[in-house]
């Protein structure tokens, strides 16, 4: 099991996890290394694409024991039984902005907001999250994330919700059986 800081890119994962891997005496795994040196990313105009399958399955073979795993990707591809905390930093957005012009990142990069989420990366999400979760928590989190972009298009923020047409697993009902007096679920 492992220490897991992640967050959006900019909100100060490597130095925080530099200094919690002092003061804990950790060695510090970063996934962009590994993703950097197993050369699954694919550049694409002015953003590079990570495959987070064929990343899933190299971190999957590795020992992260006693270890801090640093990146924004490890919730795409880490799985729960190799995490034992996660820490996830987050940055007021227009702050943001500032360091993502230091870094030199693209104006479509530096505008891109929840809003501008595809159907796609849900269904991705819902994938990785089915074979974690119980159809319950599922389903709570599609929930979750139709209630949240409902509220985009409220606003006006987005025209439609690329969640709308996700459907959540069917759960089955619990039978009450009445014995004798007793209720008892089956």
């Amino acid at each position: 099991m492992s220490i897991v800081i992640t967050g959006n890119p900019g909100v100060g994962k490597h130095t925080i996890t530099k200094k919690i891997s002092k003061k804990l005496n950790l060695p510090i795994i970063d996934i962009n290394i590994i993703a950097k040196d197993s050369e699954v990313i694919e550049k694409r105009e002015n953003t590079n694409d990570v495959d987070t399958q064929k990343l899933a399955n190299i971190v999957k073979n590795m020992k992260l024991d006693g270890k801090i795993v640093v990146g924004h990707l490890a919730p795409y591809v880490l799985e729960k039984n190799q995490v034992k905390k996660i820490i996830i930093l987050r940055r007021n957005q227009y702050h943001l902005e500032s360091v993502y012009k230091e870094r030199n990142y693209s104006e479509n990069k530096i505008k891109e907001k929840p809003q501008s989420c595809s159907k796609e990366t849900i269904q991705e999400f819902i994938y990785r999250q089915s074979k974690i979760n119980s159809p319950y928590t599922q389903a709570r989190r599609i929930s979750g994330l139709k209630s949240f972009f409902n509220f985009l298009v409220f606003e006006n923020y987005i025209k439609t919700s690329p969640a709308e047409l996700i459907e959540s697993p069917k759960l089955g009902r619990k039978l009450v059986m009445y014995f004798l007096g007793y209720r008892r679920y089956r």
